[in-house]
């Protein structure tokens, strides 16, 4: 359960990034979509 949670901080990671860059709102959306399917995907909620 350590590799699915590593590829969650990632994605949040890339998120932080993307934001800062203030491009592509659309981008930055998508990855925060994913950060939280990765957090449920943990704690068992859909």
């Amino acid at each position: 359960m350590t590799a699915p949670r590593a590829r969650c901080q990632t994605t949040m990671i890339t998120t932080v990034r993307a934001k800062p860059t203030g491009q592509r709102p659309s981008f930055a959306n998508a990855l925060t979509v994913r950060s939280n399917s990765c957090t449920s995907l943990p704690s068992g909620r859909p």
